[in-house]
């Protein structure tokens, strides 16, 4: 037992013993990969796009810890820290004497996605300080801009380098250009903020392009506080990237030699890259979501893929012009960029193709160069629908069972929290690209648009988780922890004090009469002169369904009478429902709810089962759908079948032109024609598979709409 002790004694003494140490101050930024002296590193990556100037240290599994090493008396610890979607976990800062007995300084439970200033005092013994990754529940962490500072002040020389006004660093990069065999002077500003002589040496320029650099001037020593200039022509000799390095050695105590990279241009961009991937790759295909992968080996500077509807884009981007994801180029979005070679589209729907392009480049900025010749090309088609084939086995539309089927099918299900929604559903399916590497969430009831930050968060931004089935209809009404409150089929993300405040528990209607408005949303009085809220057009059909899914879902459960209220008008809910079809990115959600929850709303999924349901009394229809339908239309047309139903044909009482289509529940028109007409219009639906189809009248009395179901 002793000579196991003594081995574990050893082995911790030569783990400690083995850290060289800095001397203090001791400063970095994360601008490259090769860690200072005296700094270690286990498991930590970079951040390469973020942090509180990019790059940053990242910490993005349990146990990731940064050690920093030293030989003086530390007095403070500076350093900026970020969560991405962090939560749950703990992030904690310690010092050590020894680097055997580590004290916690600061322990971190919460952190904002922007990177914050944190100043903590060190015990003059400390001679270690490190950052860990304590728990991990969710999220990681960056660490940037690291600071160690002694007790004293700096009594010994340190150096600060600015190109412009902008200060550098070892292993910073400078961009520049200049025309072809013309000479541009590239000044770099060097000051001493210490208090002793700055002595610098072994001043080189190394690299393939090295003959186009020429130094004009080369410094030796500057006293406490002197500012000097260090001046290079640079003259390229070819096209292009023109780079170099340049190197020297300091006395300084925060870096003992400078590696700057020059990134010379001839002309006014980086070379063209000769190669781009040449395999993109799709997986995980959902309605929802899917996984594209670029093949490896590519040795450009990085790539930019655009994502749009149309495969036959041509879309192309612009030399000189840099993008950021979310941006815009003609009609397609920009998906990705940099050297990253997976991605995850978001705002991806249902039934839908989704052509991807591909291109690489060199360069940044004003600089950059895209090999727009020969794009990458690939295309991808969402399914129709992840329901399985059996989910509605056991429903009979005929049967006087029918509801009840419907309520035993769909609950009991999962119930998801509604304090999970900003997570599972706003960053996960709500949240879409936009430019400037920006956020945008639609307020559903409204059509407002919001550049939000990420990962969301309902109270920083003023929205809203809004329950469509107003919670005070509840018979459950107040309680909050029952499935029917919690159920994402019903939620939606509305702004709070603008929309969700002003509709209140007032019943959805038409309004006539307006008292209020904001952009597409209404309040005011119908026909009836009652008070009702009247959502944008295209999110109509998506509140009905909602409405009917939470009235047949939570009928009878402990005895609840899940009825609609008397004050809302069931005959308007089926007139949007029928006008406002499940269009491919509300199944879609339906689809993604679905994977949460472990049911699926069924009148997305047959949208016709809504005319077999009298939502007000909850009591079944034996008979069609077309009887069930109330219309409010201003000309007197009927609709029938022949016996094969391979015809339709439209009656009417008095002489009516204009343009007739036939839509299906997606809102694809199938076909549009004009007619002019004072008995019988015949329109063949021979093509057409079984399902729910819409024809609508553009006429000059008005649009009028009836639906059909073909068997």
């Amino acid at each position: 037992m002793k000579s196991i002790i003594f081995l574990n004694i050893l082995f911790l003494f030569n783990f400690h013993f083995n850290y060289s140490q800095t001397t203090l101050p001791s400063v970095w930024s994360f601008s490259h990969v090769n860690y200072p002296k005296g700094w270690y590193a286990n498991g930590t990556n970079f951040y390469t796009g973020s942090g509180n100037s990019a790059p940053a240290c990242k910490f993005d599994t349990q146990g990731d810890n940064l050690i920093i090493s030293f030989l003086n008396e530390p007095s403070t610890l500076q350093f900026y820290i970020g969560g991405y979607l962090f939560s749950g976990g703990e992030f904690i800062v310690e010092e050590s004497n020894d680097s055997l007995l580590w004290n916690v300084n600061k322990s971190f439970k919460t952190l904002n996605s922007s990177y914050q200033k944190n100043i903590l005092n060190l015990a003059i013994q400390t001679r270690f300080v490190r950052f860990r990754y304590l728990s991990k529940i969710a999220g990681n962490v960056g660490i940037d801009d690291v600071e160690i500072n002694p007790v004293n002040a700096v009594n010994t020389a340190k150096i600060s380098i600015y190109n412009d006004t902008i200060e550098i660093y070892d292993q910073s990069i400078i961009q520049f250009s200049s025309p072809l065999n013309q000479a541009l002077s590239i000044q770099l500003k060097i000051e001493n903020k210490g208090i002793d002589p700055l002595i610098l040496s072994s001043f080189q320029l190394i690299g393939q392009a090295k003959s186009d650099y020429t130094f004009v001037n080369q410094l030796d020593t500057l006293n406490s506080l002197d500012i000097r200039i260090l001046e290079i022509d640079f003259r390229p000799s070819e096209i292009g990237d023109r780079n170099t390095f340049l190197k020297f050695k300091t006395n300084s105590v925060n870096a003992d030699s400078i590696s700057i990279f020059l990134n010379g241009i001839g002309g006014n961009f980086s070379t063209e890259p000769q190669i781009r991937p040449s395999i993109l790759l799709f997986s995980e295909v959902k309605t929802y979501r899917f996984k594209g992968e670029l093949n490896s080996g590519n040795t450009s500077d990085g790539n930019i893929v655009l994502i749009c509807k149309n495969t036959s884009s041509t879309d192309t981007p612009v030399d000189g012009l840099e993008y950021q994801k979310g941006d815009f180029i003609g009609s397609s979005q920009v998906l990705l960029v940099g050297k990253d070679s997976v991605f995850y589209p978001n705002n991806v729907e249902a039934n839908t193709t989704y052509c991807l392009r591909v291109f690489s480049y060199n360069g940044s900025g004003k600089y950059i160069n895209y090999l727009n010749s020969n794009p990458l090309v690939a295309s991808v088609l969402t399914p129709y629908s992840m329901q399985s084939q059996n989910y509605y086995n056991l429903i009979d539309p005929t049967s006087n069972n029918f509801i009840s089927e419907i309520h035993h099918l769909i609950n009991p299900h999962k119930m998801q929290l509604y304090a999970d929604y900003a997570n599972l559903m706003m960053d996960k399916f709500y949240l879409r690209d936009t430019f400037q590497n920006q956020k945008v969430v639609t307020c559903v009831y409204s059509g407002e648009n919001k550049i939000v930050e990420y990962p969301f968060d309902f109270v920083n931004c003023g929205y809203s988780r809004e329950h469509t089935f107003c919670h005070s209809w509840m018979p459950t009404n107040p309680s909050q922890g029952l499935p029917e409150f919690n159920d994402y089929h019903h939620l939606f993300p509305t702004n709070q004090n603008l929309v969700n405040a002003v509709r209140s528990n007032y019943p959805l209607g038409e309004v006539k009469t307006l008292i209020s408005n904001y952009l597409e949303s209404k309040l005011g009085y119908d026909l009836h002169g009652k008070m009702v809220f009247e959502p944008r057009d295209s999110h109509k059909g998506d509140a009905a369904r909602a409405l009917f899914y939470e009235s047949i879902c939570y009928n009878g459960v402990n005895n609840g009478n899940w009825v609609l209220p008397v004050f809302q008008d069931v005959d308007i809910l089926k007139k949007w429902h029928f006008e406002d079809p499940p269009n491919n990115r509300e199944m879609a959600r339906n689809d993604f709810i679905d994977s949460l929850q472990g049911n699926r709303n069924p009148f997305i999924d047959h949208p016709e089962w809504v005319c077999k349901i009298d939502f007000s009394s909850l009591i079944y229809f034996s008979g069609n759908c077309e009887n069930s339908l109330i219309e409010s239309n201003q000309i007197d047309w009927v609709i029938s079948f022949d016996q094969e139903m391979q015809n339709v044909s439209i009656d009417f009482s008095e002489y009516v032109n204009g343009t007739y289509k036939v839509v299906d529940v997606k809102g694809v028109v199938l076909e549009s024609q004009k007619f002019e007409q004072n008995d019988l219009l015949k329109i063949s639906i021979s093509d057409y598979d079984q399902g729910i189809y819409i024809i609508r009248l553009e006429t000059d009395q008005g649009s009028f709409s009836k639906f059909i179901v073909k068997k």
